[in-house]
């Protein structure tokens, strides 16, 4: 078909422009499909009925970064930095710096409103991993993880060496630099994201099968 062809999956459909890919190596970036948004929406789940054949359909969620997250990296710095400056025993440079690190990654975490996680029919977009679009079909299922103590929703690819590939420069070093930290590969925590786990473990389950735990 003319400027592109046709995909489907589970009765959903969309047009993947082939002309501009046929140089590109098949990684799931060059598989990533164009966002659909929701005109005047609010981040979230949405299901609009009366798509194309009467389906309906799942609309995009928008997960920003928690902004109360970010104040307690602030509130947090700015005490230890209180105490560091205030008692002798405790102020040594190291533990200067990173109370004003804390206050810095807070601030820039409470101005920072851009959309960190996408999900919607077609795949998932996670901002630490790249900024292509990655189809649900990548992946066999998900399953919970823990790492000290929090949960983890963690993605099982099918082709975690050619997924890793396809990551951006800092996707890449934030799966090794987690790796050495021992997180779960290819997870994602609601704690940093304005999300709660229920709630993306139910935008997870409506497209991917959970696995039983490692």
């Amino acid at each position: 078909m003319r400027g592109g062809e046709r995909l489907s999956r589970n009765g959903y459909s969309h047009r993947r422009a082939v002309e501009r890919d046929e140089d590109r190596p098949a990684t799931f970036s060059s598989l990533s499909v164009p966002e659909t948004t929701t005109p005047g929406g609010s981040p979230g789940l949405q299901q609009a009925c009366g798509g194309r054949d009467g389906v309906a359909v799942m609309e995009e969620a928008r997960i920003r970064r928690s902004s109360r997250v970010a104040v307690v990296a602030v509130v947090a710095g700015a005490a230890g930095l209180a105490v560091t400056l205030l008692v002798d025993f405790v102020r040594t440079p190291i533990t200067t710096v990173l109370c004003a690190v804390a206050i810095l990654v807070g601030l820039f975490g409470m101005i920072d409103r851009r959309i960190k996680l996408r999900i919607s029919a077609e795949g998932l977009r996670y901002e630490d991993w790249g900024p292509s679009t990655i189809p649900w079909q990548e992946f066999s299922g998900y399953r919970w993880a823990t790492w000290r103590g929090q949960p983890y929703l963690q993605l099982l690819p099918r082709r975690p060496t050619e997924l890793v590939a396809g990551f951006s420069r800092v996707g890449k070093l934030n799966y090794h630099s987690g790796q050495w930290l021992r997180i779960p590969a290819f997870s994602i925590s609601a704690n940093p994201l304005d999300i709660t786990t229920a709630r993306l473990e139910a935008l997870a389950a409506r497209n991917l099968p959970e696995l039983p735990a490692s």
